[in-house]
């Protein structure tokens, strides 16, 4: 037969004083954290959904410019040609101000990550 485990003491009750200044505390940090994270976080998203964005627009510009017929409208190439690369030059500022955010956001959650825990 399987040996039963020892029963776990369970820790004596907390006051509601202790209780209280613990739950002050845990909402305390939850502000911080909210006030530091919560602009990085927004700042992130909106990057996010900006490149997003392009991203769909240079998918129809894609399917165009492989429309053979597009090259034999010069206008309408020159504009496809130059709006794509636009976009790329674009898509490469926010991909690199995506890249800083985020570092950014990771380095101040692990700041908030020790400072909870210290």
């Amino acid at each position: 037969a399987p040996a039963k485990a020892a029963p776990v003491a369970a820790p004596p009750p907390a006051s509601k004083e202790d209780d209280k200044a613990r739950k002050r505390r845990e909402a305390d940090q939850r502000q911080r954290r909210s006030r530091t994270l919560g602009p990085l976080e927004k700042q992130v998203a909106d990057l996010e959904a900006r490149i997003a964005e392009i991203e769909a627009a240079q998918a129809g510009r894609s399917a165009e410019l492989a429309d053979p017929a597009v090259y034999e409208d010069a206008p309408r190439r020159n504009k496809l040609l130059s709006d794509f690369q636009s976009a790329l030059d674009k898509l490469e500022e926010l991909t690199a101000r995506w890249e800083a955010a985020a570092t950014e956001l990771d380095q101040a959650r692990a700041r908030m990550d020790a400072e909870d825990k210290g």
